[in-house]
C-alpha cells in the first residue's frame, strides 16, 4: 500500500503486523506492521534496512531533474543501496533528447540490461548471471 497517514492507519487498525490483510504498508521501521519500506531518496541507510530483512523501494530520479542534467549520482546510487525496487521513469531515454539540448540520453537499467540480479546487500555470491525464464 503506498498511502500513509489516515488511509494505512485505518487499514493497520485491529491486525497486529498486518494479521489478516493482504498488502503490506508503508510504514516506520521497527513498528509491527513494517516489512516494506519507502525511501524515496536513495541513502545509505537502505542497505541497513536490508540487512535487517526489510523490503525496500527507493527512486533513482524525480520530477524530470536526472533526465534533464544527466546527473546520475542518485541512479548509481539507489541501485547499489540493496533496495529490492528502484523505481524511474527513465527506463529508455526521454525522446527529447534527440530535438533539445535541454534533455540528456539518461536510463536506468541494471548492468548488462539484465532484468534481475543478486542483491548487491543481501545476495550470497551464488547468482551466476545465467539468463532468467
Amino acid at each position: 500500500m503506498d498511502n500513509g497517514g489516515a488511509i494505512r492507519d485505518e487499514y493497520v487498525a485491529d491486525h497486529p503486523a498486518l494479521e489478516g490483510r493482504v498488502l503490506f504498508t508503508s510504514s516506520d521501521p521497527g513498528t509491527p506492521e513494517a516489512a516494506f519500506l519507502k525511501l524515496n531518496t536513495p541513502a545509505e541507510s537502505i542497505a541497513g534496512y536490508v540487512t535487517k530483512g526489510y523490503i525496500v523501494r527507493t527512486r533513482a530520479d524525480a520530477d524530470t531533474e536526472a533526465a534533464r542534467t544527466g546527473d546520475t549520482e542518485p541512479r548509481d546510487l539507489a541501485l547499489s543501496s540493496g533496495a529490492q525496487f528502484v523505481s524511474t521513469d527513465y527506463y529508455v531515454a526521454d525522446a527529447r533528447h534527440d530535438t533539445s539540448d535541454r534533455w540528456t540520453d539518461y536510463t536506468v537499467a541494471l548492468p548488462d540490461n539484465m532484468i534481475a540480479r543478486e542483491n548487491p546487500i543481501s545476495g550470497n555470491g551464488t547468482f551466476t548471471g545465467q539468463e532468467i525464464e
